[in-house]
């Protein structure tokens, strides 16, 4: 499995790649406790499934994401290189976000409710 550490930076927490990642490569299996309630670090992988992953809570959000979650597996959809930020578009899993942010690349609102 391709690796990804967590790094931070100014107060801000993201997970990048330490190598390089395929297009369709398996980035990481999401592990953790599941509950039926969402909050603002868990990650919807099903209809009342939001689990919380130690690596995962720290995927950023994107609306040109490099990733995408397939029920507990983090996919890359597009090459990735050492170094780059790994995310995916909340949009695409949650069903409502826990807590509405604007996104710090397009200074767009991320929000949705259910």
């Amino acid at each position: 499995m391709p690796k990804i550490e967590r790094v931070e930076k100014d107060n801000f927490s993201s997970i990048v790649a330490t190598k390089n990642i395929s297009q369709g490569e398996l980035v990481r299996i999401l592990v953790g406790k599941i509950s039926p309630r969402r909050n603002k670090y868990s990650i919807q992988i099903g209809k009342k499934e939001h689990i919380m992953d130690e690596i995962g809570m720290y995927i950023n959000h994107s609306f040109t994401p490099n990733t995408k979650i397939v029920y507990r597996s983090v996919i890359a959809i597009r090459d990735i290189k050492v170094g780059q930020e790994i995310t995916f578009n909340y949009l695409e899993n949650e069903a409502s976000i826990s807590f509405p942010f604007k996104c710090k690349h397009t200074g767009k609102w991320v929000k949705k409710d259910a």
